[in-house]
């Protein structure tokens, strides 16, 4: 997961937290470990955050917004929109989870983000399928693709990409299968988008 410079506190237990939770595992982690890790004292973590839950879950919450201001910088980027999407579906459901689990403890942070931050995970599919339906919106706009042909609007288009990748994580974790589901998934999508011109 990749953190920018803490600029606060807040911030500097979130990037050491992440070490110490991949390192450890959540359950072995303590909030003197967190704290440690940081360099403050416990009653100073306590100040921030409630417990490790309160951290796992703060975690969360940052990955996934993480996660779509970078899918809203794909769309709005200069490559093609069969190469946004294929990015935009590669990044969210294989490479981050990719990183989780070449940690030692990857197998049970998936594990703990299903149990502790389910309505996080449900949130941002929402938060992804709405990025993604603009992406589809802003290229029909500039005359790139043509949604009638699909007969679908770019909202039900994009909760079938999201739907179909996310159901694909959860039976298959080998990212270049993953990977390869996206690509189908891609060469789907395009062949019902033709471009408008056509």
């Amino acid at each position: 997961m990749n953190f920018p410079k803490p600029h606060n506190r807040r911030d500097a237990i979130l990037h050491a937290s992440w070490q110490v939770f991949s390192a450890y595992g959540f359950r072995r982690t303590s909030m003197q470990d967190i704290a440690d890790a940081v360099g403050i004292s416990r009653p100073a973590l306590y100040l921030e955050f409630a417990n490790k839950t309160d951290i796992f879950r703060a975690l969360a919450t940052f990955k996934f917004e993480q996660n779509i201001v970078e899918v809203k910088a794909i769309f709005a980027g200069d490559l093609n929109f069969d190469e946004k999407l294929l990015k935009t579906l590669t990044m969210s459901f294989s490479e981050f989870y990719k990183t989780l689990e070449d940690t030692p403890h990857g197998e049970e942070l998936l594990s703990i983000k299903t149990e502790l931050a389910g309505d996080i995970y449900l949130d941002w599919l929402d938060d992804i399928k709405a990025a993604i339906s603009d992406g589809i919106n802003n290229e029909y706009n500039k005359g790139g693709v043509d949604i009638a042909n699909a007969g679908l609007d770019a909202a039900e288009l994009s909760a079938i990409i999201v739907n179909t990748m996310h159901g694909s994580k959860s039976r298959q974790t080998d990212e270049s299968e993953l990977r390869a589901r996206a690509e189908s998934v891609v060469k789907l999508v395009m062949s019902s988008l033709l471009p408008r011109s056509r």
